[in-house]
């Protein structure tokens, strides 16, 4: 036996007991990019706010601080939680879990704040 064997063999021992960190499932890559995609459009949805507020300002409701605080923790978390599940991080599910709980509590504070708000605006 040449010792590029013995190498070779040690070599493929040592991946059976290393997770292989490349192995992504395609909805983990899908749900890598939707994070992404959510930071831009709050971004978007930030400037649009801002553009109300200072051309409409007759029209602008503010959201109340705990809503504004919620939603800026929420998408502060959404990169990391998209590069931990990029780097198939086992903290990349409570992060992402963490951040479904905020939105959750949030559109329920929205709800009972204004339940019929939505329902008008669809009768419209």
């Amino acid at each position: 036996m040449r010792s590029t064997d013995t190498i070779d063999t040690i070599a493929s021992e040592r991946n059976l007991l290393v997770p292989n960190k490349s192995a992504r499932p395609a909805y983990a890559t899908a749900i890598c990019f939707y994070e992404i995609v959510v930071v831009l459009l709050a971004l978007l949805g930030r400037s649009f706010d801002h553009w109300l507020r200072t051309t409409h300002p007759s029209r602008y409701h503010a959201a109340p601080l705990a809503q504004i605080v919620a939603s800026t923790v929420s998408y502060a978390l959404a990169p990391f939680a998209a590069i931990l599940l990029w780097q198939m991080r086992p903290l990349a599910a409570p992060l992402l879990a963490v951040r479904a709980a905020i939105s959750l509590l949030s559109y329920l504070g929205i709800l009972i704040r204004q339940p019929f708000s939505h329902a008008a605006l669809v009768r419209e």
